[in-house]
């Protein structure tokens, strides 16, 4: 298993790899939007958020809903849906705290407290154990470590390789551990441009056929 920054290196390494693993997820799991708001901690290094215009905590609840039925009926596969709290404004995005592989659940390693808080779901951590094989892994023990899973990793689960954006949410200690703890068959690290602070805002990979890129975000044109 190999981490490089080099874009030569890893193309090379990426050609060799074939598709052996399946490239879309077996079931979702999402945190219903209970006590929704914008927090202001992650909106002091998320451009995208805009906390003059609020939100609709109703609507949102409505709209949640309609996703979860949309999954169910159209990707016919699973949905598990959580309940949110107050104290976890951010609590809709359980991605970048929560991941499932075949052999672990994973803990990310937060960046703000408010995002910290949700680390702490005893329920979720059990039920994603209960499903990934039982192990659990925390990235939030790991000194040093800040990783927000995949937010800034993007997985092409087909090939067992992570794309990785280094920003406030990602740092080189965490692309190491989240590495491991996926058991990756590679890593490609490269920088985001000052401000993005998401891979998974501006890249995706679709069902490990193609890339989706909005490459004026990466920092490196190569």
């Amino acid at each position: 298993m190999s981490i490089t920054l080099d874009p030569q290196v890893f193309a090379r390494e990426f050609a060799r790899l074939q598709p052996t693993a399946p490239a879309v997820p077996r079931a979702v799991f999402l945190v219903r939007p209970d006590g929704f708001r914008l927090s202001t901690q992650s909106a002091s290094d998320n451009a995208y958020m805009d906390l003059a215009l609020g939100v609709d905590p109703q609507r949102a609840l409505a709209q949640h809903a309609v996703l979860a039925d949309a999954i169910r009926k159209f990707a016919r596969i699973p949905v598990h849906v959580f309940p949110g709290a107050a104290d976890t404004p951010d609590a809709v995005f359980p991605n970048n705290v929560f991941a499932c592989t075949p052999k672990r659940a994973i803990v990310g390693a937060m960046r703000h407290p408010d995002r910290q808080r949700e680390s702490r779901r005893d329920d979720i951590v059990a039920a994603l154990a209960a499903e990934c094989g039982g192990a659990v892994e925390r990235m939030d023990q790991h000194h040093g470590v800040v990783t927000e899973l995949t937010g800034p990793l993007i997985v092409d689960r087909a090939r067992g390789v992570g794309f990785h954006g280094l920003s406030e949410r990602l740092n080189m200690a965490g692309v190491e551990a989240t590495h491991r703890a996926f058991g990756l068959a590679a890593s490609f690290v490269f920088d985001l441009v000052p401000g993005e602070y998401h891979t998974n805002v501006v890249m995706a990979v679709l069902a490990g056929r193609a890339l989706v890129l909005h490459a004026p975000s990466i920092a490196d044109p190569d």
